[in-house]
């Protein structure tokens, strides 16, 4: 079984192939291109260097969200092009979710906050347990004040990570709330791929192309200033 991932719901595109035993490669890139210069190329790139045809690629996993509305788009169309082409399922990996597997700290909170702008982020809270996190509240967009006080509220060791720490990062330090590593930090496509491994146990959780779409927790700010 080969899983080729998408990861481009941040300022970098990336992408890996997995299988049941191991990442076998991938590439991440931040040059300042667009995602939709970038992702399709590098897939062609990688299968090339795997030696891997593309009807070989079993399943696409695609990270749907929440996060940049461009880069969502550009990720789930690409996803749904080669998943199209080649008749493969799609594997629909919550963003949160797998960032929430960057931290493994069993007996801590893990509270991903990806940068909503405006004073707000997206962001969910995990339990972090011997066998990895699990989601403990819906998912979130809201201050980082309220967020703060409902890790807290929990009363265990508690440790942010994501894009949305750096513009916050005096209101968790006041809090006295663990910030993860820069290592650790921000999207991982590895991740995305380890989500989706444990998330191929529920059919509920892969679509066809024609019914995988993204995940925004809020609508773009283009739609809700063409409703007003």
């Amino acid at each position: 079984m080969n899983i080729l991932a998408i990861e481009s719901t941040g300022k970098t595109a990336a992408i890996a192939i997995g299988n049941e035993e191991k990442i076998l490669a991938d590439i991440n890139l931040n040059c300042g291109y667009t995602h939709s210069q970038t992702l399709l190329p590098m897939i062609n790139d990688l299968l090339k260097m795997l030696n891997i045809a593309q009807n070989e690629i079993d399943y696409v996993a695609c990270s749907s969200g929440p996060g940049s509305f461009t880069g969502i788009k550009i990720g789930v169309a690409s996803a749904k092009a080669f998943a199209h082409a080649f008749n493969i399922p799609i594997i629909n990996v919550p963003t949160l979710d797998a960032m929430a597997l960057n931290i493994f700290a069993p007996g801590s909170i893990i509270v991903p906050i990806m940068d909503a702008r405006r004073s707000q982020v997206y962001t969910a809270i995990y339990e972090c347990k011997k066998d990895g996190p699990c989601k403990i509240s819906d998912y979130l967009n809201c201050s980082i004040e309220e967020i703060i006080e409902r890790s807290l509220s929990f009363e265990k060791d508690v440790i942010f990570l994501g894009d949305g720490v750096i513009p916050n990062k005096d209101k968790i330090n006041a809090a006295n709330i663990f910030i993860a590593s820069e290592n650790l930090n921000l999207q991982s496509v590895r991740s995305v791929i380890y989500c989706a491994k444990k998330m191929l146990l529920d059919p509920k959780n892969i679509f066809s192309y024609e019914n995988f779409s993204p995940f925004y927790l809020r609508k773009p700010q283009a739609q809700m200033t063409s409703n007003n």
